[in-house]
């Protein structure tokens, strides 16, 4: 590491003046793009880039069967728990669909 006395006496004024002019920059694009990484909503953002990245890379018979069991047990659980029934019923039956 460098003696800064040393480096101040043999920098001439203005040559000091801008290494600070520069160092400020840098630091202050630094501060800017870590503001930037741990934006809440920043971070949302590409978190939800990447989920649907990698769910337009599922497979979409899978990426269909996930769903089917997703729906089927969110129907189940909600018959249950004597939601669905309240919620939604057939016009023909009066009857949930999921019973």
């Amino acid at each position: 590491m460098a003696d800064t006395q040393t480096d101040a006496v043999q920098l001439a004024p203005d040559a000091l003046v801008g290494e600070i002019d520069r160092t400020r920059t840098e630091l202050a694009r630094t501060i800017d793009e870590i503001a930037d990484r741990v934006s809440p909503a920043n971070v949302a953002r590409r978190t939800s880039e990447r989920v649907r990245e990698r769910i337009s890379q599922v497979d979409p018979l899978v990426g269909g069967a996930v769903a089917l069991a997703v729906v089927s047990v969110t129907c189940m659980w909600t018959t249950e728990m004597g939601w669905l029934p309240s919620l939604v019923t057939t016009k023909k039956t009066g009857r949930s669909p999921c019973s």
